[in-house]
């Protein structure tokens, strides 16, 4: 897409954020506490948010709490490793994808290599499946885009109980 087009439609969303109540944005690790379905995000993935919070021109996927819940099956905070992977399983770096460009058929490739395909039914974004439920969270270097699934990379925190034998 030429960079004309990439303008004219970050003006179509600045237009559009006008129309509503706009806060000034911040990092990525405040914003997330902030948003009803991500509010303990941070506690899960808080290694990996650092690092996200300053680099340049990113898109979130961001998991809710729910999805986080049931896709790593952890109560505790990720290692840092571990964060970092689930974080660029679902970021992209150097593409800022507010929602006018999430189009059914769109593409972008994830910071860990992965494909996020997008599609739309009946009026509803999913990114490789998993729905879109709130998008267009402005944060200071990017955009964040809620999601109601995790994306499967390995190795997730396991259950702290899970070597215990009886």
């Amino acid at each position: 897409m030429s960079q004309t087009c990439h303008l004219f439609l970050e003006l179509l969303y600045l237009i559009e954020c006008l129309n509503r109540y706009f806060t000034k944005p911040t990092l990525l690790s405040s914003t997330l506490p902030l948003i009803e379905e991500t509010c303990n995000v941070e506690d899960a993935l808080l290694p990996g948010l650092a690092v996200l919070d300053y680099t340049p021109s990113i898109t979130v996927f961001v998991p809710s709490d729910s999805a986080l819940l049931s896709g790593i099956q952890c109560n505790e905070t990720l290692p840092e490793e571990d964060a970092l992977k689930v974080l660029d399983a679902h970021t992209l770096k150097g593409v800022v994808a507010y929602s006018p460009l999430l189009v059914d058929g769109a593409f972008f490739r994830a910071a860990g290599g992965e494909e996020i395909n997008i599609s739309v039914s009946n009026g509803t974004k999913y990114a490789n499946g998993a729905k879109i439920i709130r998008e267009d969270i402005v944060i200071k270097n990017g955009v964040v885009h809620v999601v109601d699934r995790v994306r499967q990379v390995q190795p997730f925190c396991t259950n702290i109980f899970a070597d215990l034998t009886v």
